[in-house]
Order: C-alpha cells, then sequence, then structure tokens
C-alpha cells in the first residue's frame, strides 16, 4: 500500500509521487525493447522553502542526487513498488535487495529506472567524495566485501528522512553515535549581566556570525583567512559562558550543540578520537555551533611524551586541533582556567571572550534582576546589602531562588524572606 506522505503538497511529496507515476508507466510499458528513460521532477526545488528544499538548496543538487535521494526513501512510502515492478512480466531489475517482500534500491537499481545513458553521472553521485555522502544525506551498506561498488545498497540519513516523512529540521538526540546534546535557553539578552569588556569582546563573535556571508564573498579576502570562526571563553563557572552560547545561537538561528568533554575524554587509547570524529562527522556542512565545555580537560598544557599514556593524550589534543581548526562553522570553547590552555591552542582562536566573577555592582543587577518574578519580595529584604556577599556568580543566584521558592512552599508562606535568602547563600556556599 503507497504510504505517501501527506504534507500540505510539499516538495517532497510531489518527488515521491513523480517517481512512482515513472515507476508504474514502466510496469505498464515495458518490452524487451523498451528502455526506461526519466523525464525529470516536475517540480522546481528552488522555488520552494520546506526543510527537504532547503537541503536542495544549500547542496545544490543534481537530477541525478535528487532522484537517488527520493529513491533512497521509496521503501518508508510504498515498500512494494520496486518488488512489484521486478517480478513483473519480463522486467528484471538491475539490483537491489529483497527483504520481507520488499526491494532496497542500489546503484544499480538507479540506473536501470533513470536510464543507462545517466550511468556516469549516477556514479558520481553515489561516490564517497560525492556531494550525498559529503553531506551526510545517504550511506551505503555492502552486503558482502567483494561485491561491486554499485551494489551497495542505499539508504537515506537520519536526517533526509527527518526532513522529508515528517517535514521537520533535523535535530539529533544524544546517543552513542552522537555524543552531544542541543543547547536551549528561554532567557534574553537583557537578563544577562555581562561587564562592559566581555560585551565588547563578544561583537566579534556576532560580527562574525552576521557578516560571514558577505566576507566570504569578498574572494581576494576570504582565501587569504581559514574557513569556520573559533572563540574562547573563558571564567569561573557560573559565569554565563553556557547561557551565552545558547544566546548566540538563538539570536542568529543557530542550531548549538553541546559536547561535555570532560564526559568524552576515555581511559581506552583511541576511544576518544572516535567519540570527537561522530561529532565532527554529522557536523559538517551544516550551521551548527559547537560549543566544547570543560575544555581544559582535554586541552591543559601538552606534557612531554615522557610514557605511552602521555603520547595518547597528546594525539587526543593535536586530533581535536585539526578537527577544529578544518570545521567551516562557528565552535566556541568554555574553560574555567585559561591559564590551564595550552599557548599554542590559544593562537587558534579568532576571540578570547572573559567571563569573570560578578563584582558588587554586577552583583547588585544580579540579585536585582533574578529575584523579579512573580513571587513577592519582603521589604526587609535590601539588595544592595546582597551584592556586598562576595563570590556569588549569577549560577549561584539562581539557585538561592530555586531555593527560597521551595522554602515558602514547605513554611505556607506567601513571600521570599531575608532569612530564606540567608539560608539559601549559606547553602550555596557550603558547596564550594
Amino acid at each position: 500500500m503507497s504510504q505517501i506522505p501527506d504534507l500540505q503538497n510539499s516538495l517532497f511529496a510531489k518527488d515521491i509521487s513523480d517517481l512512482i507515476d515513472h515507476i508504474h508507466h514502466i510496469q505498464e510499458h515495458y518490452s524487451e525493447e523498451y528502455q526506461p528513460h526519466w523525464k525529470g521532477f516536475k517540480a522546481d526545488y528552488k522555488a520552494f522553502s520546506d526543510p527537504y528544499a532547503d537541503i536542495l538548496n544549500k547542496q545544490n543538487i543534481s537530477e541525478e542526487e535528487r532522484f537517488i535521494l527520493v529513491a533512497s526513501l521509496l521503501p518508508n512510502c510504498d515498500f512494494n513498488i520496486l518488488y512489484k515492478l521486478n517480478t513483473s512480466a519480463g522486467v528484471k531489475l538491475s539490483g537491489g535487495f529483497i527483504e520481507h517482500s520488499g526491494l532496497i534500491p542500489n546503484g544499480e537499481t538507479i540506473c536501470f529506472l533513470m536510464g543507462e545513458e545517466r550511468r556516469r553521472e549516477i556514479t558520481s553521485a553515489l561516490s564517497i567524495y560525492g556531494n550525498l555522502m559529503n553531506a551526510g544525506l545517504i550511506a551505503h551498506h555492502v552486503i558482502t566485501p567483494e561485491a561491486p561498488f554499485m551494489s551497495k545498497l542505499i539508504l537515506p540519513s537520519e536526517e533526509l528522512q527527518a526532513v522529508t516523512l515528517f517535514n521537520r529540521t533535523y535535530h539529533p538526540s544524544y546517543s552513542t553515535n552522537f555524543p552531544a546534546e542541543q543547547l536551549t535557553t528561554t532567557l534574553e539578552w537583557e537578563d544577562m549581566v555581562l561587564t562592559y569588556q566581555t560585551k565588547q569582546q563578544l561583537r566579534a563573535v556576532e560580527n562574525w556570525l552576521s557578516y560571514e556571508n558577505q566576507l566570504a564573498e569578498l574572494s581576494s579576502v576570504s582565501r587569504k583567512m581559514k574557513k569556520g570562526y573559533r572563540a574562547l571563553f573563558h571564567g569561573p563557572s557560573g559565569t554565563g559562558k553556557t547561557a551565552t552560547a545558547a544566546l548566540l545561537g538563538k539570536q542568529f538561528g543557530r542550531d548549538v550543540y553541546r559536547v561535555d568533554l570532560s564526559m568524552m575524554v576515555s581511559k581506552y587509547i583511541g576511544e576518544t578520537e572516535k567519540n570527537l570524529k561522530k561529532i565532527f562527522d554529522v557536523a559538517e556542512h551544516r550551521d551548527w555551533i559547537l560549543f566544547f565545555d570543560e575544555a581544559d580537560s582535554i586541552f591543559g598544557k601538552r606534557t612531554k611524551a615522557s610514557s605511552s599514556n602521555d603520547r595518547y593524550a597528546n594525539q587526543e589534543v593535536s586530533y581535536l586541533l585539526q578537527r577544529i581548526e578544518n570545521y567551516e562553522g562557528v565552535i566556541l570553547l568554555a574553560t574555567n582556567f585559561r591559564a590551564n590552555m595550552d599557548d599554542a591552542f590559544k593562537r587558534r582562536f579568532q576571540a578570547m571572550v572573559s567571563f569573570p566573577s560578578p563584582k558588587q555592582p554586577e552583583r547588585l543587577e544580579l540579585w536585582r534582576k533574578i529575584l523579579d518574578t512573580e513571587v513577592p519580595i519582603s521589604d526587609e529584604v535590601d539588595f544592595r546589602e546582597l551584592s556586598n556577599v562576595d563570590n556569588m556568580t549569577g549560577a549561584m543566584i539562581t539557585n538561592v531562588l530555586q531555593f527560597c521558592v521551595l522554602e515558602m512552599f514547605r513554611l505556607e508562606e506567601s513571600m521570599i524572606t531575608l532569612k530564606m535568602i540567608s539560608d539559601g547563600i549559606m547553602f550555596e556556599k557550603s558547596k564550594i
């Protein structure tokens, strides 16, 4: 039974209908003299703006590449159609893999359906060096290692299935195959309390995100620069590094993915590189911001290779440096201790953004902003007095607010009192 997605006349719904009509035409007219000839998709993808069309536009997809993408999804839309074609009178599909009465296409299947005159273009489109593989839109599955290249099964990626079958932008979930999590925030810039210096340093990152396309158009300028942008956020925990990364993504419409490097470093030789490779391979060719947290856990000062462990640790740093250098998007790294970072690594950043511990004026603003909620505050609370308490970051003050509201519920009070705040500060200080 046909399961063409009902996506309000989406581009993919039109494309899959064109392909199914083409297959039905082959079934009806096939003979020994008949040779299938693909006449092209009817819809101009440049006239659409859904997630599937966005991928085709971004990758400047050719007709053969577009056909391969749609054909790879046929088993999801009409599982039996290729199997029925293969069992039609006189038809012998070249290639494919029969499983549970369905047929998964391979390169030979595509050549048969489009026409042998397109074999060179199809082979090029399926190449590991081609557009589709580089963009991570399809994968090859080999049934037997010695099988010819064009016999490899063509499988759609999770991203391709998301944008076509569900008409949704792809957001990978944290898993062993993608050890990173999407970073979002409900905060706005006006909720942040940043020093003048921090704001000035952040402007360099904002300028890149605003004007990178215009910069790329100046070929005589851009060819002298490495692609991508790298910035280091440094400062104590709780000073707004992660929130700032999330807000940059929110401001510029970029997905931000957080990688906790302290969780990724493996005691097993080679595993750290494998984990990092998974992230970069998925993130390539996408407008994502990669946010590496706890960067000093892997980017601490390199040691002399006096042992095998030191050599492998240095090898991990070198691998990540190489991938960061070659990444064409934006990479933000966060560390609590700038002094711990390798000097050679620091030179690779276009921006260094400082997030210092808030001083009294910033603490006063933080107390006022964070406690400005629908929950009443007792008149006895003096924000200036609270701001005199040293070593209180924005994250710690937010934790105090949570502590106070829960205490208010427990005590069945109607407002936050000075005692609740004092107890909350003491509780926070006890964690240091």
